[in-house]
């Protein structure tokens, strides 16, 4: 007698991810591909506030089994309605392992508790490391508790791995600490579009030879204003900077006082680029040499990953929590104190040292080392850590 297939109920919060998207459809087609595991996607509202008037960065495609909870931003729905409604997805779906993506929404606390309860696996999906936030003692505790409740976890990467163990997790509960993963083909697809399209935009736009390039949300918290700042005084003191300009993709609050600060420096080499969705981003990495994420405080930086799938070596803030996974020193890039303008400046100043064989080195390296946040690899791992979770392995 053949043993039926081990159910999964994944719940998250947004419909609107795209890379959780391209993650769920990964792991829907392991499971399919076994015939020993079936997924349900449990998506609590399409999205949030913070993301009104933003278009679907999907498109539209969800490639995996799921079902929308509420059609609104999240905020609109009070923990007791989420809580209700995901007992009923969980009720009829009736699975054997249920996938939480967080510890501070009290309506999957209380699935957590029913889950306990009922004598069903949980696993949490983690993506905070103890860099991330000012962290507090009474948190922490009740946080320990809540960790010792699972019995797996899913983890963005290193980081976020090494900080559930502080918590109490168990080594042998971490399903992968990789799971911070793109859509690769994607975004290949993307960049081998824009390679083909560089010349003709380099002159339209008027770029410099060689360009360093920011990609994100224009805000305070990603620390751009020391980035323009520290690429002021490179350019001054550095004889190679004539050739190199920086390139500012996104959006935000601080976009007008950016480009105060720009006129202000008399910098003629740095160009605002519009925001443009997730898959156009790739073709405008085509037009840069490195990336820099200067950021004070990401649980991650998936762009980080998006620009070493491209071949770009990198210059990150060592407060992104991808910096132990992707970042070797001299070899993928080099990581820096986002407090130190000085420093930043000096690392700018150091890839334009190197010959353009050294940089096509180095992004080399930066794509093998990527490689490891494969996303059909990643998929695979969570299938089968999974599957051991259920008791069926």
């Amino acid at each position: 007698m053949s043993t039926p297939p081990v159910r999964v109920l994944i719940v998250h919060n947004l419909l609107w991810s795209h890379y959780k998207s391209a993650l769920f459809g990964a792991l829907h087609r392991a499971a399919e591909a076994s015939g020993q595991m079936e997924i349900l996607v449990a998506q609590l509202a399409r999205s949030e506030r913070s993301r009104a008037g933003l278009s679907d960065p999907t498109g539209g495609e969800h490639p995996y089994p799921h079902v929308l909870l509420f059609d609104g931003f999240l905020e609109e729905f009070r923990p007791l309605a989420r809580f209700r409604a995901l007992l009923r997805v969980l009720r009829n779906y009736r699975p054997d392992v249920v996938n939480l993506t967080g510890y501070y929404d009290p309506a999957q606390v209380g699935i957590l508790a029913y889950c306990k309860f009922r004598g069903i696996r949980t696993i949490l999906s983690n993506e905070s490391g103890a860099l991330d936030h000012v962290r507090r003692d009474f948190k922490e505790t009740l946080k320990r508790v809540l960790i010792r409740q699972f019995d797996g976890f899913i983890c963005f990467g290193r980081t976020s791995a090494e900080y559930l163990l502080t918590l109490g997790a168990r080594p042998d509960q971490i399903l992968t600490d990789r799971a911070a993963v793109v859509d690769d083909d994607r975004i290949r697809q993307g960049y081998e579009a824009g390679l083909r399209q560089r010349e003709e935009k380099r002159r339209t736009l008027r770029l410099f030879p060689r360009n360093f390039i920011y990609v994100g949300r224009l805000i305070s918290e990603k620390n751009i204003l020391r980035l323009v700042e520290a690429f002021a005084d490179f350019q001054k003191k550095s004889p190679e900077s004539g050739d190199w300009g920086l390139l500012l993709l996104g959006e935000g609050d601080l976009r007008s006082d950016l480009q105060r600060r720009v006129v202000e420096l008399g910098l003629t080499s740095v160009r605002f680029l519009p925001g443009v969705p997730w898959y156009e981003v790739s073709a405008t990495l085509a037009l840069a040499n490195v990336l820099v994420l200067p950021s004070y405080s990401e649980p991650w930086g998936l762009v980080v990953n998006e620009a070493m799938i491209c071949g770009l070596p990198v210059l990150v803030s060592e407060r992104c929590g991808c910096v132990p996974d992707l970042v070797v020193a001299g070899q993928t890039g080099f990581s820096f104190d986002p407090q130190n303008s000085g420093q930043l400046a000096k690392f700018l100043q150091t890839f334009t040292e190197f010959s353009d064989e050294d940089r096509t080195r180095m992004g080399d390296a930066a794509r093998q080392q990527v490689s490891a946040f494969s996303l059909p690899l990643v998929a695979e791992q969570i299938r089968v850590g999974m599957k051991r979770i259920a008791g069926k392995a």
